[in-house]
């Protein structure tokens, strides 16, 4: 079981969106296909820090709890690479607006 939590700041009109997803709630699937997003992006060097020169880019902020361990992981629009793109882009999808 995967539990994740989405947050994504920034951007020209600052809209905050986020997610919670637990792979226990999803097909399995959904769930292999998380799952195999979140190793890649934990097997990939960690993403650069935001720049802070560029001031409307997009932040984003993956907390992954697995087997009781946490790990957050962090970028920047610009910046991100591939694996923890991916797994950005499958998040944005289950994202809503939020306060």
């Amino acid at each position: 079981m995967t539990r994740l939590h989405f947050l994504q700041t920034g951007g020209l009109a600052g809209l905050k969106m986020t997610a919670d997803l637990d792979t226990a709630d999803l097909t399995p699937e959904e769930a292999t296909v998380i799952d195999k997003l979140v190793d890649a992006a934990l097997a990939e060097a960690a993403p650069p820090s935001p720049d802070p020169r560029v001031r409307d880019d997009q932040q984003y902020e993956v907390t992954i709890v697995r087997n009781g361990e946490r790990k957050v992981l962090r970028g920047s629009g610009l910046r991100l690479p591939a694996a923890f793109r991916a797994l950005v882009a499958e998040l944005q999808k289950r994202a809503e607006p939020s306060r």
